[in-house]
């Protein structure tokens, strides 16, 4: 088979494994997605465009919250692509392990498009068990399954909506971040990754009540870069033992 052929089975294989811990909380935060669009006065197809277009929950919710406060599409394009940073460093951290000599450049653009938090953690558990020739289609596989059955399931949340507390639904929403964040302790294997945890653990409550508007993105900037030099130096002194 030609490296640069896309390995069908492969791609069946990553669709039968999507049925994880991780599929079970994206589906009960869309469930409340759902519930949290319908609260907000959009209809049904609306749940389904944000979560087909945007497929990603916090830029889905910044998205629907500030429709709801009027603001410009201008504001609204910069919001939501400012919550997709967290993105990069998870593709990033992807490629070299899915990408290979004569993989065309469309087929990595599609599966960007596919990583979420979710996709990234079930990748993380699994890829190196997978032949690096298969990697991008068992990926391609696992993120289709995923944006399909989300759409589905954002349906369920929207019509459930009168069953669910206002404050409930929104709760829901909030798992898929919180899940990551849980994981990010169980993966992490060096000094750096535990001191960026921390870093950001600190800074994030602080930053809130300083600039609430840039909290996060001045969290993760200041603390992974503190956590970087903080693991440089770390390893110089070891080196120099």
């Amino acid at each position: 088979m030609a490296k640069n052929q896309f390995n069908w089975a492969a791609f069946a294989k990553g669709m039968s494994q999507v049925i994880s811990i991780e599929f079970l909380v994206l589906s009960v935060s869309f469930l409340g997605f759902g519930a949290f669009i319908r609260d907000s006065q959009l209809d049904v197809f609306h749940a389904m465009f944000l979560s087909g277009a945007v497929w990603a929950l916090p830029g889905q919710v910044v998205l629907v919250n500030l429709l709801q406060e009027g603001a410009v599409w201008l504001t609204i394009a910069v919001a939501v692509s400012l919550t997709a940073i967290r993105f990069l460093p998870m593709m990033v951290s992807m490629l070299p392990l899915v990408n290979q000599p004569g993989t065309p450049r469309w087929q990595l653009y599609l599966l960007s498009y596919f990583v979420s938090i979710s996709v990234w953690v079930l990748a993380n558990r699994h890829l190196h068990n997978i032949e690096k020739p298969q990697r991008l289609s068992w990926l391609m596989g696992v993120g289709t399954v995923f944006w399909a059955a989300m759409l589905g399931v954002v349906v369920v949340g929207y019509h459930l909506a009168g069953f669910l507390p206002p404050l409930l639904s929104i709760s829901l929403v909030f798992l898929t971040p919180t899940f990551f964040y849980i994981s990010l302790f169980a993966t992490a294997r060096m000094a750096m990754d535990f001191a960026a945890l921390a870093a950001g653990t600190i800074l994030g409550p602080v930053l809130y009540f300083i600039i609430p508007q840039f909290d996060f993105l001045l969290a993760g900037l200041i603390g992974g870069t503190a956590a970087y030099f903080f693991g440089r130096v770390l390893k110089n002194r070891n080196l120099s033992q």
